[in-house]
């Protein structure tokens, strides 16, 4: 931000000129490619003594100027074989579901074409509002900042894959725009309104846990303190058992019940006698070793204070667990009874629960996958404080 305050008006206008030629130049580059590619037809058509026919829904056939609306767009990123919709993992694919209902509910009969910068303008003061209305500790822009990363990933995709020329155009506007709301390269940092929970903080979550009789979420609250991984990571998460997820692969023994399975989340026996917590995290799994002994002060403290010693620890099954049903949480649950644990402490409900993953540089907290920025965000139907 200090960087835009530096420039002058004429420098920001020569700046914003800058990227809608790039846009524009896309834009002409794209219809170039689908033109040559047309005419190279025709001619091998008419050299064989053939004639072009359009097949309807094919290549974008179906597709006419102008006439893609905001919710056509959807439902294709969302049935479309090629779609990287069907990529997500299970929760990820919740959440977007759930950012694509209310992008339908505000602007989806709009046609691509009649989109503009103050209609995304418009689009996003308006979910700041509803956000805030809904009084969940935050000012409504979490749940915004998700809805355009939502859009974004809608533009980019209808743009790369339908190649249709209004997403190009309107992801390279979206782009300069980001910019104006303050979401440049919008990563790894505490929602919107608050900050990363310190260290006393955290201190102060895990005496009021152990209070409560819920050791199992003082300890979850060390881990999200010393170690550079997402909540999902250290609780895990349920999905319906009939579900496919690419989680399931970094997960040797998923704890199935009744129509539910648990993947995803610390076992013990990711901890090996020297201390070292092997575990696949982050967005894309990326394996990854952390010796607790060495950066985990906090951790360290909860288990030897529980079990004595490293070789004191149980030898298999879920780390992080309800205290009085041995069951993993819910990521629901998770956040109802650590908001429960945090206030009872004192603690501000702007604070994030997470501090190692945005703090430490490591291979865990520095890998993302920003091909959708939704991806750890969740929506307004989840206590937002708590996460």
């Amino acid at each position: 931000m200090s960087d835009e305050k530096a420039l002058t008006r004429r420098e920001v206008l020569v700046r914003q000129k800058a990227r809608l030629l790039e846009g524009v130049a896309a834009k002409v580059a794209v219809i170039d490619s689908e033109i040559a590619e047309i005419d190279q037809l025709a001619a091998l058509a008419s050299k064989h003594g053939y004639s072009l026919t359009p097949v309807p829904g094919a290549a974008g056939g179906d597709i006419q100027p102008g006439s893609l609306t905001i919710e056509a767009l959807i439902e294709r990123y969302r049935t479309a074989p090629d779609s990287p919709f069907h990529t997500k993992k299970f929760y990820s694919r919740q959440n977007a579901n759930s950012l694509c209902n209310i992008i339908i509910g505000d602007i989806g009969s709009k046609p691509l074409a009649d989109i503009d910068s103050q209609e995304i303008l418009r689009f996003y003061e308006n979910a700041i509002s509803r956000g805030a209305a809904k009084g969940r500790g935050g000012d409504g822009k979490a749940i915004a900042e998700a809805l355009v990363g939502q859009l974004r990933t809608l533009f980019n995709y209808g743009g790369k894959v339908l190649q249709d020329r209004e997403c190009v155009s309107l992801s390279f506007l979206l782009r300069d725009l980001r910019e104006q709301m303050g979401l440049k390269g919008v990563r790894l940092k505490p929602k919107s309104g608050g900050r990363l929970i310190t260290a006393e903080e955290a201190i102060a979550i895990r005496r009021k846990a152990h209070m409560m009789d819920w050791p199992s979420m003082a300890l979850a609250q060390a881990f999200l303190f010393d170690a550079p991984f997402l909540v999902r990571d250290v609780i895990g998460e349920w999905m319906p058992a009939h579900e496919s997820d690419q989680s399931e692969a970094a997960t040797s023994k998923p704890i199935i019940s009744e129509n539910q399975k648990w993947i995803r989340g610390f076992r013990w026996e990711d901890i090996s006698p020297d201390g070292i917590l092997r575990h696949s995290a982050g967005r894309v799994l990326k394996p990854v070793d952390f010796d607790l002994r060495k950066n985990a002060r906090m951790v360290m403290e909860e288990l030897i204070g529980r079990y004595g010693s490293i070789a004191g620890l149980p030898s298999e099954g879920p780390i992080i667990v309800i205290d009085k049903t041995g069951v993993p949480y819910s990521g629901n649950l998770f956040r109802e009874h650590w908001l429960r644990v945090a206030r009872a402490a004192n603690v501000p409900d702007s604070v994030s629960n997470r501090h190692g993953y945005a703090t430490k540089n490591t291979s865990a907290a520095s890998d993302s996958d920003d091909t959708d920025e939704s991806e750890e965000t969740w929506s307004g139907e989840l206590p937002k404080a708590a996460e």
